[in-house]
């Protein structure tokens, strides 16, 4: 979703973004799609304030069960 609207969440200064999916709630910092910082030929994006927050909800009627494998050391751009 970043990839694709992103800069139309910024131009029309959108504050938050919810999404769904199965297992698990995230939340994001507020980071840039488009804003990249390069370091040593690696590039990640960065906090830009104009960015929206991106909250996953997906536990509400999830037959699936409990995500119990998350990313490990939890990404920067991640609250939580």
């Amino acid at each position: 979703m970043r990839a694709a609207f992103e800069s139309w969440f910024c131009q029309y200064k959108v504050d938050v973004i919810f999404a769904r999916h199965v297992h698990a709630y995230e939340r994001s910092y507020r980071i840039s799609n488009i804003h990249y910082n390069v370091t040593d030929g690696a590039s990640y994006s960065i906090p830009h304030k104009l960015a929206p927050i991106y909250i996953t909800v997906g536990d509400g009627g999830n037959q699936e069960g409990l995500a119990l494998r998350f990313n490990d050391p939890q990404p920067d751009y991640s609250a939580f």
